[in-house]
């Protein structure tokens, strides 16, 4: 099956999920995800060459907030690096996860295909939130299979 070459990574993500946190939490139940665990074991079967990006996101509510109240730069920067951190630890438990699931399944899976990054509050799915919901959503890990090539598979000069 061949992908649309298009522009952005985005273009490539053949399949993505969501898994939502309450505040502050890292941790989560991945009995919950293992429909979405077995159809991205699929996926990763048949596209062996994938890239699968854990994406780790925080709320900036409470960051946007302190701006608002007049904070010393130092004391946003250091919620800032928190929500980083935190959005990181929850991009690693899924990922960690996924690979026990793919282990339990006797899937053998490069985990140098899998990245986790902690995005923290730099691409919030509502900025700012309005409703409780929206403040939701922000929590969340984005789970992306890619489809990346390396080289380019035509020639055309720069």
């Amino acid at each position: 099956e061949e992908l649309s070459a298009g522009g952005g990574l985005d273009d490539r993500t053949i399949v993505s999920f969501t898994i939502n946190f309450e505040p502050n939490q890292s941790v989560f139940s991945d009995s919950q995800y293992a429909g979405d665990f077995q159809e991205a074991l699929k996926i990763a079967q048949t596209y062996g060459g994938s890239l699968i990006v854990v994406e780790g996101h925080s709320d900036p509510l409470g960051i946007l907030k302190a701006r608002q109240k007049n904070e010393s730069a130092a004391v946003v920067r250091q919620m800032e690096q928190q929500a980083k951190n935190l959005s990181l630890q929850r991009a690693r438990a899924v990922r960690e996860s996924f690979l026990e699931y793919c282990k339990k399944k006797q899937f053998t899976i490069d985990e140098s295909q899998f990245v986790a990054v902690g995005l923290g509050i730099t691409a919030p799915k509502f900025n700012p939130p309005r409703t409780k919901e929206e403040w939701a959503a922000n929590r969340r890990v984005v789970f992306r299979i890619k489809q990346i090539e390396a080289e380019l598979t035509e020639f055309s000069p720069l």
